[in-house]
């Protein structure tokens, strides 16, 4: 390995010692003097990349109210829902907005019946083009709803008043119900014209949640007009009626929560008493995912790479103990908590979305926290900091830091830096660090500035950086002859 020639002052933490020699520093009788610095890394051993944890925990922001409800992602890291914003009332609730969080940012998409009234998003396609519903005209009248790069449009209705859209695909075809003036008709919206889908048979009501590029939905329908259970079904474009897919042994009743585009489907079913999570497609019909060592589980999202999420309780015997986030690679259940750094505070009880990277969005508490917030967990994870002395024999500005994740972020990620307390024995050294930097997407790694004033000599300096609760710290000590190892400038003058 070769190590590059960083000049007096800067080097790379691979030496647990290293001797510097630095050039001329004005001593306190006013002549010229050589200083030897000796500076020490106390750095906490680090973990092979591949022990290191797997994902990043970003939580997704607000509109000044209560945490988000996130319903869906795209492979863009795009996520939609609904968060609470202005105006607010006494007890701090406000109204429910759609919204679309893009590289950490949170946009309100409006709403048909404009600022005041509500609306909300429930899925998202490959160009952030999102579905859902908002107030058309009064708190009692819905209607489905697109939003997208030229703004909102209604879907309208068959006559009622209220319509929905629960799912879109990548070329635009949106499935979901509307009102009739007598029964709630399960629909497509495509190319600008609406359809009406065959129902289950006479008075069965029907629904999709998911509708993949080939326009083959998945969902659930009653199972006669009089039996509201449901069973899980499919259709394909060309289908005159939807597709029983059947129950797992021992239930009487499924329903499938999403789909890939090769036609796999994954919902819940019933097994005796409990529902558990299933994987179904045409060669090998539905089958049994299993818990995590709980009564029941569900799988919500299925990739491409055909990895499934959903949630699992792990407690046996107890239908209300809490769940894990869950995700199955191979039929193999694993709790999602596992993946991620330790000590973060996070517990995350269910993901609903995966996209083709790996990414997921969850849902899950911080600490002592009631409020449940939705996070994205980004496949990447904090790996170091790092502090480097400046090279600067007349006086230095403090020194170069640098956070580095282990593999790219396909988002922007703001890491908070904190300065700690090394020893109580000795005063802390003044440094001005920045509360926050940003690393951009697509990159491992990103550096910024920490000016400092003169550092007295056998000084430890401690940082901290922070994602999403988990948090890599360093420290180094610095050593000097004549007491004073870096002199900072004030900024402004030469």
């Amino acid at each position: 390995m070769t190590i590059p020639n960083l000049g007096c002052h800067r080097f790379l933490g691979l030496l647990p010692f290293l001797m510097l020699s630095c050039g001329t520093l004005p001593s306190e009788s006013g002549t010229a003097s050589t200083a030897r610095a000796l500076v020490a890394f106390e750095v906490p051993p680090l973990p092979s990349l591949e022990e290191a944890p797997k994902y990043a925990v970003v939580e997704l922001g607000t509109f000044g109210g209560h945490p988000a409800h996130a319903t869906a992602m795209n492979d863009a890291y795009d996520v939609v829902g609904n968060c609470e914003a202005a105006p607010f009332n006494d007890f701090g609730n406000g109204v429910d907005r759609a919204f679309l969080w893009r590289n950490g940012t949170m946009n309100d998409l409006g709403s048909l019946g404009g600022p005041g009234t509500r609306s909300y998003a429930v899925a998202v396609n490959a160009s952030g083009v999102a579905v859902g519903s908002s107030e058309a005209g009064g708190p009692t009248v819905y209607h489905a709803t697109v939003y997208g790069p030229g703004g909102i449009r209604d879907l309208g209705t068959l006559g009622g008043t209220r319509s929905q859209a629960y799912a879109i695909n990548n070329f635009g075809v949106i499935t979901g119900n509307s009102d009739d003036p007598k029964f709630i008709q399960q629909v497509v919206w495509a190319y600008g014209s609406t359809g009406i889908l065959p129902s289950g048979g006479p008075g069965i009501a029907c629904d999709a949640t998911g509708i993949n590029s080939s326009g083959m939905m998945a969902g659930g329908c009653g199972r006669s007009a009089t039996d509201y259970r449901s069973k899980a079904i499919f259709r394909t474009p060309d289908s005159t009626a939807p597709t029983d897919i059947g129950f797992l042994p021992g239930g009487g009743t499924s329903y499938a929560e999403g789909l890939n585009d090769a036609g796999t489907i994954v919902g819940k079913a019933s097994v005796g008493d409990a529902d558990h999570a299933f994987v179904y497609d045409a060669p090998l019909g539905m089958r049994d995912l299993g818990t995590l060592g709980g009564m029941n589980s569900q799988a919500d999202a299925i990739n491409a790479h055909g990895i499934i999420v959903g949630r699992s309780q792990i407690l046996p015997g107890d239908r209300n103990a809490g769940t894990a986030a869950t995700l199955w690679r191979a039929g193999k259940p694993v709790d999602l908590n596992t993946l991620i750094p330790p000590g973060t505070g996070w517990s995350l009880v269910e993901a609903l979305a995966i996209n083709e990277s790996g990414g997921i969005l969850a849902l899950g508490f911080q600490g002592s926290s009631t409020e449940a917030r939705y996070v994205v967990l980004v496949a990447t994870a904090l790996y170091s900091v790092s502090l480097v002395p400046l090279d600067a024999p007349l006086g230095a500005a403090g020194f170069t830091g640098t956070v580095r994740i282990t593999k790219p972020s396909p988002v922007d990620l703001v890491i908070a830096l904190h300065q700690v307390r090394v020893d109580f024995h000795t005063p802390s050294l003044p440094l001005d660090v920045p509360a926050t930097v940003t690393l951009p997407a697509r990159s491992t790694e990103v550096s910024f500035h920490v000016p400092s004033k003169c550092i007295p000599g056998n000084t430890p300096v401690g940082l901290d950086a922070s994602l999403g609760g988990a948090t890599v710290s360093t420290t180094i000590t610095v050593h000097t002859s004549d007491g004073c190892a870096l002199r900072a400038k004030p900024r402004g003058i030469q």
